[in-house]
């Protein structure tokens, strides 16, 4: 006899009428299909290991905080595994969950797909009056005369670096207008027009534009994205004179800005654009999910949405998508890496890997059970002696002679480790205690700290007195994978590519055999490597050897990330305590990919770069998808910091975009010839940075992951690496 299910599946056929043999599993697949036919829960995610709901019905469901989720179905109750994308509705509610593959995701769903059709009504006059009513270019160049630099002089104009060749300045005249100028070299300037507007009028729209810019960023899903997505436009007011006005970019560029009538502000204050504005706050504050959308498709792909811990839109309406996390790859067997009750996170390499210029110490408090020896996490032979809560000093002088010791990357490393695994695996600090140090020395090369270097005792004395002491606690220790900071002195003294690559397979194998003989582990211990971002343009060997290896030896070698993106020192070569901090915090990912998830650790890699006529493609591995070039987060560079040659030399960039979020297209200006590669982060500095000889990019992931560490946010998404690659031409 058949038995019907919840949702009108027929299971429990009979010999007669079944069409497979019985037992078969077929009635199991049954359940599970209709288990899933519009899933919902009678309550929001309850913590795992709650009992099941009282006199539950047929096709009832309930969430858990950590992913699982059950069904009552033909009486019985079903417990399912975690399962990403499966959505959940409440029961006789309207909030819904998605779950993410560990937890379940508050997502709410608001329809404004009439309030856009709207806005776009309301925002047309804009795009007339800033295309049609006036010359395009004309209201381009005078807004970008009312935010030029303004210089009290042409010498002065013509002296000032950070005014590129053919950028606009003005100077101020005696009458208080301001003459605009275009920089035609280093030593000549040529006027552009008649004097215009008075400083403080440009001051004054100066501030505004900041102002209303800032609001731009985080409004811009909401204004409007109909049938021309590269215009859109924000309704705001002058803070200076208090009058409205409208501004309307197109293509990110500020294209007009005017005063309008306040018939006209009434009209589009009452609009759907002031609505959907209004409406962001308001949403986010109902939602209580991470991701708002403000429509969805058929297959419940996010067209228009909001990101409430970015600010930022999502969806292929904003020009974007909803971060995807791709896939993990678990450690092989013979990489993977025993528990233990102490892990030591040791730290190697030159003066980055001791803090040169780290001063003042920020971290002087441990928040948890981690661990460091007397002296510090820099201690000498004469500081092993005992066991102390992790913190930074600068003590003076070091055990490399140093003077400027500081901030290192031990205590943000191992504190993070400790919070990522409590937040993806419930492990508390207690029951996860690391060890940080460094035995690293200033101003070395590879040849100077690896073994039979005298400086190499350091090393194994590190290794000994953790082993040593933690042993005599009665605890176990263990040494996963070394954070190794080192190239900027190979780089600076002329080390090349295959040296340094061959040196670091050498140093690796040195440090693995001596842990192996002084603690009886035989665990894999893999080399974390900084790219630094220094001297590249000089010597770019030791950069790509590193690159290149991790590429080539995933079982022994690991990227953190290029340092370009952190807090330099004046000096150009150092960095500042919270740029220690950053390197601390981006190695702890991958330290926590290595000792709690069991799996390798990800970055930013290009797997292929192909060109086809005058187009060239790069493939890229995401750790989180899509790909971003990012001129806020990541100093502006030119070409976003990608160069593309061949025999006849480097070919002009006309256009660069992200293509299924894990692709970058450039088009150029001639087809490729022999020879061709692609470069990244090899010949253009981004603007601002001080970085001696060095180079940077605008390319990242979708990595979202914030760390706000002594008041200061540090964004830690995966940038683009040091690179250079063939180009495999293609013909069709």
């Amino acid at each position: 006899m058949t038995d019907q299910l919840a949702r009108g599946l027929f299971v429990g056929f009979g010999s007669d009428t079944n069409p497979f043999d019985s037992p078969n599993g077929m009635d199991e697949n049954l359940r599970r299909l209709d288990d899933h036919m519009g899933l919902y829960t009678l309550s929001a995610p309850q913590p795992p290991g709650t009992s099941y709901p009282l006199d539950p019905a047929n096709g009832d469901g309930q969430i858990y905080s950590d992913g699982t989720y059950a069904t009552f179905n033909a009486g019985t109750w079903k417990h399912y595994e975690p399962r990403r994308g499966v959505r959940a509705g409440l029961v006789g509610g309207t909030e819904s969950w998605l779950n993410t593959g560990s937890s379940w995701e508050a997502f709410s769903v608001v329809d404004t797909e009439p309030a856009v059709a709207a806005a776009t009504a309301a925002i047309q006059p804009l795009v007339t009056l800033a295309t049609n009513e006036a010359s395009r270019s004309e209201i381009a160049r005078d807004s970008a005369f009312a935010v030029a630099a303004i210089r009290d002089s042409v010498l002065e104009g013509l002296d000032d670096a950070t005014i590129a060749i053919g950028a606009n300045f003005s100077v101020l005249l005696p009458d208080g207008s301001l003459q605009p100028y275009r920089k035609d070299s280093n030593s000549s300037a040529t006027p552009i027009g008649e004097p215009v507007q008075t400083a403080s009028q440009v001051n004054a729209v100066r501030a505004d534009v900041n102002t209303l810019n800032q609001r731009f960023a985080r409004a811009q899903v909401a204004v409007w994205r109909g049938s021309h997505p590269e215009v859109a436009g924000v309704l705001a007011h002058n803070p200076v004179t208090g009058r409205p006005l409208v501004y309307v970019k197109w293509n990110g560029e500020l294209v007009y800005r005017g005063a309008v009538s306040p018939d006209t502000v009434a009209t589009l204050a009452d609009s759907a654009v002031g609505r959907t504005l209004s409406s962001i706050s308001v949403l986010r504050q109902r939602a209580g999910g991470r991701y708002i959308a403000f429509q969805i498709s058929r297959d419940f792909r996010v067209i228009n949405g909001w990101d409430t811990l970015t600010n930022r839109p999502i969806g292929q309406g904003a020009g974007g998508q909803l971060p995807e996390r791709t896939p993990s790859t678990p450690l092989p067997v013979g990489e993977v890496v025993p528990r233990a009750d102490v892990v030591h996170d040791l730290v190697l390499g030159e003066s980055l890997s001791v803090g040169a210029r780290g001063i003042p110490v920020l971290t002087v408090a441990q928040p948890y059970a981690n661990l460091t020896f007397t002296d510090g996490p820099r201690s000498g032979l004469g500081g092993l002696t005992s066991l102390t809560p992790l913190v930074e000093n600068d003590l003076t002088p070091a055990p490399d002679a140093g003077v400027n010791r500081g901030e290192t990357p031990c205590s943000a490393a191992s504190n993070r480790v400790v919070e990522l695994a409590a937040i993806s695996s419930g492990i508390p600090p207690s029951a996860n205690i690391r060890l940080g140090s460094t035995a690293g020395k200033g101003g070395a090369k590879i040849v100077e700290v690896w073994e039979g270097a005298s400086w190499y005792g350091l090393t194994e004395a590190h290794i000994q007195a953790g082993f040593d002491l933690v042993t005599a606690l009665a605890k176990t220790y263990a040494m996963h994978a070394v954070h190794i900071l080192i190239g900027a002195n190979d780089a600076g003294q002329g080390t090349t590519y295959a040296a340094f690559k061959s040196q670091l397979r050498t140093w690796r194998a040195s440090v693995e055999a001596t842990y192996h003989t002084k603690t009886g582990r035989n665990n894999k211990v893999k080399f974390l490597l900084q790219q630094e971002s220094y001297r590249l343009t000089t010597n770019p060997g030791p950069a790509l050897a590193i690159y290149d290896l991790c590429e080539e030896e995933p079982d022994n070698f690991a990227l953190v990330s290029p340092t370009y993106h952190c807090a330099y020192a004046s000096d150009q070569v150092h960095l500042l305590a919270p740029g220690y901090i950053k390197t601390g915090l981006l190695a702890a990912r991958q330290r926590h990919a290595i000792s709690t998830l069991g799996e390798r650790p990800r970055w930013l890699r290009l797997k292929s770069a192909y060109s086809s006529g005058n187009t060239t493609t790069g493939v890229f591995d995401v750790p989180v998808k899509p790909l971003r070039f990012d001129v806020e987060n990541l100093a502006p560079t030119t070409d976003y910091g990608f160069r593309i040659v061949d025999n006849f030399g480097p070919v002009t960039i006309t256009g660069q975009s992200i293509v299924d979020g894990d692709k970058v297209r450039w088009t150029h200006d001639r087809p490729l010839e022999a020879g061709a590669k692609l470069r990244a982060g090899l010949d253009y500095l981004g603007s601002g940075l001080i970085v001696l000889e060095g180079a940077s990019t605008n390319l990242r992931d979708s990595e979202d992951e914030v760390v706000i560490d002594h008041g200061i946010e540090h964004r830690l998404f995966n940038a683009c690496p040091h690179f250079e690659r063939d180009i495999i031409r293609i013909f069709h």
